[in-house]
Parts: C-alpha cells; structure tokens; sequence
C-alpha cells in the first residue's frame, strides 16, 4: 500500500530539515537522475555538521576511535568522492548547500583526526577547549628538545602517554628516535618525512619519538643507543627489529615492506604460549602432558629490548613449526608468582638477565614423576640469539619432516587475496613507492622469508645485537652431564 500523505510529509521534513530553511520540500522529491537514498544521506550529514560544528570527526568519518590512519584515509577518499559539491551542482540549491555543508565537515573531520599528532590531542582534549588547547600545543616550541615532526599528516608524535594507546593490537609501527640537539637527526627530517610518504601504501603506521622529551621509552621500552634509530615495532606480539643504516630513502621503505609482510604472516600463522607457569611444567600440566617438543623463553617481562627480540624469534619458529609436534611458549619471569619457579627450580640468571630458551624432548615426560629441568639451547653469551634461533628452525624442522602433518603450510596452499573484501577496493600504490602489493600477506599459506638477520640491508657487516642494551649475566646456565 502507498503511504499516506501525512507519512511522506513527515518523512520529507526529518530528511529536509538538515539543509536549511524551505527544504522539507525538496526531500519528498529529487531531481530525476539523483539517487535519492544518497540525497537524504546527505541532507542528514549537512543537518549533523550544523548541529555538532565539527565536534564529532569519527562519526563524521563512519570510522571508529582506534581505527588505523590507512582506514580514515580510505573513509575520507570514499566520502569525499560520494559528497563532492562538484558532484551535486546540477542538482537543487538546496542539495547544493547542503554538500557545500557537509563537504566542509568532512574536511575538518579529516584534518582533525587525519594529522597524528592532531588527532591524539582531540583524542585527549576532545571538547569545547580543544581548539585553545590545540593552538596552545602547536605554538609551543623550545630550541633543542622541540618535536620536530608535530602536525605533520603522516607522522605521529609518540609519547609516554600515547604509547599504549596508539600503539595497539596488530598495528605495526615504524618509528624513528631522535634527539633534537642531534645535528644528524636535524638534517635528516626531511629523509624521515620521503620515507613516511613512501610507505603510506604498506599496512605500516609511522611516528618519531623525540628521545630528549621521552627519556623512559628510548631508555626502558626500546634502549636506543645511538640517534637517529629506526625499528618496527608491534606491542601486542612484543616484535621490535632494527634498521641497520642511516636513513636511506630508498632502503628503508624495500625492509619495512618485507619485515611487514613477514610479520602480518606471523601473526596470522603463529602460535605462542603466553602463560606459562610452575604447574605447566608439573604432571597434568600442558608441558609435562605433551608428546610435542616444547620450547620455551623464560624472561625478564616482555618489554626489555631483549625480550622483544626474542618474542619475534618465537612467533618464527612458532609459524615455521605448523604441522610438527613442537610448541613454543614463554614464562615471565617478572611475575611476583613466577620467581622462584625461574630463578631457584631453572637457575635462571637474576634480574635483570637475558631471555634463557630452553627444549623439552618430544614423546612422554616425566617419567619418573619428577619435573624434567630442559636442556638450555644456547649460552647468549656465547653466541647471537637471532643466529640460534635460525639454526633451531632448520635442525628441528629437518630433525621431525617425517612427522609433519596435514596442516603444514606447503606452497601449494598460496593465495593472494586480500586482508580483507575492502582491501581488493583499494587504489593501486603509485610505481616508485616501494614496490608490490600487501595482498595476502596475512591469509597466505607460503612462508614467506624469515627475517633471522635483517637480511637484504645495505649494511650486511652489522649484525644485530639485540642484548646489547640489557645488562645481564654472561650466559645462561648449562646442565650437568
């Protein structure tokens, strides 16, 4: 049945008043060729932006308040090419106004929450004040500790506050620390800023922490040691790899796009025992009741430069090791409940140490019911960790081919399709920004390269020495024969 009259006026004054005096009208019918759907869509967006003056840019957007600076990128382009005014100016005065209203709100929106260091002061004033409180923060500048890429579109500038917040879940962040009385660092922002347009296209976010304001992080959370440093970063899986070289314009974005690749894979594919305790390792626990090779990291938390280095070398021999009956797992040692289970039952060194990796043997443990103590892989005083870790993956993975199963990853089983349905939308990067395509990297079933050694930087001679910040006992225990 047609609805009455009074329902079309009604429904023609809640889509028409968005756009102004005497547009209540114009709603019930649009011109012949305009999608009228769209119409009212933008009728209410015009109706929005004069309600909120610009107050809300994440509704404004459609995108959530954690959403990637890649997903309000892509929002904003989607928008913007639906509500154009160029798009509408054949159309009524009123659409026309109303898409020169809402275009304008979409604009401040995206420049609001589009620009990193923008978007985390709203996120922390958000309010009447934040426009002071914005024009304060940006004004604000002092010779010698000044952040020198605040307000830029693509770069972030972190802090301790901000670290948690923004670097979360499966993001990956490359980020450059710097000190801003170091000549070399100033004369090389704008290699940084080439290398963040260069990447925009990769599922990378990118950021700079100003090591003279935020002291904890480069001392505690990452231990720079020398200005500028590069590294990729993921705190939810505790990955950090280093850059070794300067800022190469060039070098920087081929790494980022192969180390990202590697780990979109990794965290897709592996899979890491987070929690293990005294009672794993005790008869019925998960440990002592597995026929699989068990090899497990105990560390001193998860934050010490080490233990990050370790952590990524895990999830690798995690992800290589599908299909063979191995698991990979971690105790953290710096839970008051785990200490004395570490440091008196596995002597393993006092805080603050180095992670200690030890193996569990395949088949039946404990078989005369007393606590297997492991067998220490490697001293990491005596050889490379990455090093080791690369000759366990192959040995094992030769040791136990016999044994492997059907959900092995095998080249056979690779795809190229996209993160997700959304993803296959996106425009092609342009030719000279890095190269190739992220397609697939998560989902695909081929291993991609390990990145043991950071393999393919311009500076093979420097080996990564991921130890070298954490001070700690010379090597790990070894068992007596």
């Amino acid at each position: 049945p047609r609805p009455s009259a009074s329902s079309r006026s009604s429904g023609g004054r809640a889509a028409g008043s968005a756009g102004g005096a005497g547009s209540s009208g114009a709603a019930a019918e649009f011109p012949e060729g305009v999608d009228s759907e769209v119409a009212r869509l933008l009728l209410k967006r015009a109706q929005f932006a004069e309600r909120h003056k610009g107050a809300k840019p994440y509704d404004v957007l459609k995108v959530k308040r954690d959403a990637s600076a890649s997903d309000i990128r892509k929002a904003y382009r989607k928008l913007s090419m639906q509500f154009h005014p160029d798009k509408w100016a054949r159309t009524t005065d009123v659409l026309k106004q109303a898409s020169e209203t809402a275009f304008a709100d979409l604009n401040k929106a995206y420049e609001t929450v589009g620009t990193p260091d923008k978007r985390s002061a709203f996120d922390e004033y958000s309010g009447e004040d934040f426009a002071r409180d914005w024009e304060e923060t940006s004004q604000g500048k002092s010779s010698g500790d000044e952040n020198f890429y605040f307000g830029d579109p693509l770069i972030a500038t972190l802090t301790e506050e901000l670290w948690e917040k923004r670097l979360s879940g499966t993001s990956i962040w490359l980020i450059e620390f710097y000190a801003a009385w170091c000549p070399g660092c100033r004369n090389s922002r704008e290699q940084w800023r080439d290398i963040a347009h260069k990447v925009e296209h990769l599922p990378v976010e990118v950021g700079a922490v100003n090591c003279v304001r935020q002291r904890r992080i480069c001392a505690e959370y990452v231990g720079v040691t020398s200005y500028p440093t590069v590294r990729l970063i993921n705190r939810e899986f505790g990955t950090m790899q280093n850059f070794k070289g300067g800022l190469d314009v060039e070098e920087i974005p081929k790494w980022v796009e192969r180390v990202a690749k590697e780990w979109k894979w990794l965290f897709h594919n592996a899979k890491v025992h987070m929690d293990l305790s005294r009672s794993s390792f005790a008869p019925g626990g998960a440990v002592a009741d597995s026929e699989s090779m068990w090899i497990v990291a105990f560390m001193d938390g998860l934050e010490c430069p080490a233990c990050k280095s370790t952590s990524i070398n895990l999830l690798r021999l995690s992800a290589s090791f599908r299909g063979l009956p191995v698991e990979v797992g971690i105790v953290d040692c710096s839970l008051p409940e785990q200490r004395s289970f570490c440091y008196e039952e596995h002597e393993v060194p006092q805080p603050p140490h180095r992670p200690l990796t030890k193996a569990w043997r395949v088949g039946p443990k404990n078989a005369s019911e007393a606590s297997e103590p492991g067998e220490v892989l490697y001293g990491p005083g005596d050889m490379e960790p990455h090093l080791a870790f690369m000759l366990v993956e192959k040995l094992v993975r030769l040791a136990l081919a016999d044994r492997l199963g059907s959900s092995a990853l095998t080249d056979a089983d690779a795809k190229l399709g996209g993160f997700d349905e959304e993803e296959q939308e996106e425009e092609p990067p342009p030719p000279d920004a890095g190269g190739g395509s992220y397609q697939g990297w998560a989902n695909s079933r081929t291993m991609p390269e390990l990145q043991w050694d950071d393999s393919g930087v311009s500076d093979r001679r420097a080996l990564p020495r991921p130890w070298q910040t954490w001070q700690g006992a010379s090597a790990g225990p070894q068992l007596s024969r």
